[in-house]
């Protein structure tokens, strides 16, 4: 078992794919991770904005009523009322 034999051929993969392809198959790749991590922080929001209302919803229970803000253009003081009922 002295003798060193060779099993197969080293080809360089520069040779086999040209940079242009490389390139262009990086740039693939990048923009469907960057898709993804948009996908991700949408859903992610989403998650949170629905985290925030079950909370919403399971401390309204706890007053009869509520001093709220209402109007677009003016804020007027207002009340809601019943917020512990929930249909």
């Amino acid at each position: 078992m002295g003798g060193s034999t060779r099993k197969g051929t080293v080809i360089p993969l520069d040779s086999q794919f040209p940079a242009e392809e490389v390139h262009k198959a990086t740039k693939l790749v990048q923009d469907a991770i960057a898709e993804k991590n948009n996908e991700l922080h949408r859903l992610q929001g989403f998650l949170n904005d629905n985290n925030n209302l079950i909370n919403l919803v399971q401390k309204l229970p706890e007053q009869l009523s509520h001093d709220v803000p209402f109007g677009k253009a003016a804020f007027f003081p207002g009340r809601l009322i019943h917020t512990n009922e929930f249909k």
